[in-house]
């Protein structure tokens, strides 16, 4: 009996201490905007550890708060060299916003084939198999549990790639909210992209001059939908972009290189579907409940698209922001341009690697037919698996159920 005790004291203690080394809390902060989560994607130390190289790439909360940003892989993404260096992102007509660097996701169709040879028929939700890698933030970031009644802002600053595919990548997720409603077969929060709009080639590679659109789909707190796609306004290949959508609670404003786009009244709370799942970036979800497909169903959504592009940064702002105030102007866009305090936490240098330049060809071989919903070829031998790093090594759900277990055992007694 002395012994089963010790033992369960050890699980619970443990379990406290790493939660609350995974549980970070906001700091108290009065300001108008006060930023609750920061990335940037730069070859800089102190924005990241591990290297581009393994999966353990993760990217610092530059705010402290401890939203860091882990690796995951989908289908057979792991045995894929998915990240590199890119050059610095430029946005603006006087490269008002730039960097030294940013990061490619080279999730490209062509890659996909190399580990993925399978049967068009044994999927049939377009896009539901995929291999390639994304980023979530990791178990118990105190964003994911932000419901934002206040408002919020959100910037992403990124470009896409000249082998984006129009059959493999299209409506990915720039930065989304996992968890998909189930009466609007949406993620509750996503920033996106849409299809190809005009040009590309006749495999669907959107090239030098192929165009797609900017997606914002938001799913309030009553389970209404908001799905705004811009197609009058198109992006190119290479095109770095500064996109931000913006609320006061009441009201939304979408910005697209400083020009607004929209302007719409809408409640703005954002629907947490399971206060565990994460806030990602570069991946695009569905159900896909009712769909025969070959990626998992995993409870935060069917995974159907990953991002072929480069990101240069990502900031989260609690309440509406001003155009004037964002990451494109003034001193935020300046400061870009010097490298910020590393965060207190230790972290590895970064790595010696020399900053590639961005492909500027599309790919030499095409898949020999149009891909519809998914490539012809043969079926895989094992079935398509998926995984991310994690907190210390330790899943929150993992902690929890100890905890709830030790708790029960107790009782018992």
């Amino acid at each position: 009996m002395k012994i089963r005790n010790r033992v369960l004291t050890a699980i619970l203690l443990t379990a406290l201490v790493l939660t609350s080394l995974t549980l970070p809390a906001f700091a108290d902060e009065d300001t108008d905007n006060y930023v609750a989560a920061h990335w940037k994607f730069q070859n800089e130390e102190g924005y990241y550890t591990g290297s581009v190289e393994e999966d353990n790439l993760r990217f610092i909360d530059l705010t402290g708060n401890g939203n860091d940003l882990e690796v995951c892989f989908e289908g057979n993404g792991d045995q894929l060299d998915i990240f590199e260096w890119d050059e610095g992102a430029t946005v603006g007509e006087d490269g008002v916003y730039s960097t030294k660097s940013s990061l490619r996701f080279g999730n490209t169709w062509e890659k996909a084939l190399s580990v993925d040879p399978y049967d068009a028929s044994q999927t049939e939700y377009s896009g539901a198999y995929v291999s390639g890698k994304y980023f979530q933030t990791v178990n118990g970031a105190l964003l994911n549990n932000v419901d934002n009644t206040t408002g919020w802002t959100v910037e992403i600053i990124f470009k896409i790639d000249e082998e984006w595919n129009n059959n493999y990548n299209r409506y990915t997720g720039l930065f989304s909210r996992q968890g998909v409603v189930e009466s609007q077969d949406e993620p509750a929060f996503s920033m996106a992209l849409t299809e190809l709009i005009g040009g590309g080639t006749q495999d669907g590679y959107i090239g030098r001059e192929g165009t797609t659109g900017l997606q914002y789909v938001h799913v309030d707190v009553n389970e209404n939908k908001t799905n705004h796609e811009r197609k009058n306004g198109e992006i190119y290949a290479e095109e770095w972009i500064h996109y931000m959508v913006t609320s006061d609670g009441y009201w939304l404003d979408v910005y697209v290189n400083g020009e607004n786009v929209l302007s719409m009244a809408e409640n703005n709370e954002i629907y947490i579907t399971d206060s565990l799942f994460s806030w990602e970036v570069g991946v695009g979800r569905k159900l896909g409940t009712d769909k025969a497909t070959m990626n998992p169903k995993h409870p935060e959504g069917l995974i159907r698209r990953l991002f072929c592009g480069s990101m240069a940064e990502i900031r989260f702002t609690m309440n509406y922001m001003d155009i004037e105030d964002s990451l494109l102007y003034g001193e935020n866009a300046l400061e870009n341009n010097k490298q910020t305090e590393a965060p207190t936490e230790e972290v590895t240098e970064a790595p010696t690697d020399e900053v590639t330049e961005a492909p500027t060809e599309t790919p030499t071989e095409a898949p020999t037919e149009t891909p519809t919903d998914a490539p012809a070829t043969e079926a895989p031998t094992e079935t398509p698996t998926s995984g991310c790093g994690s907190v210390l090594g330790v899943s929150m759900a993992a902690l929890l159920t100890a905890v709830a277990a030790a708790v029960a055992l107790r009782k018992k007694e």
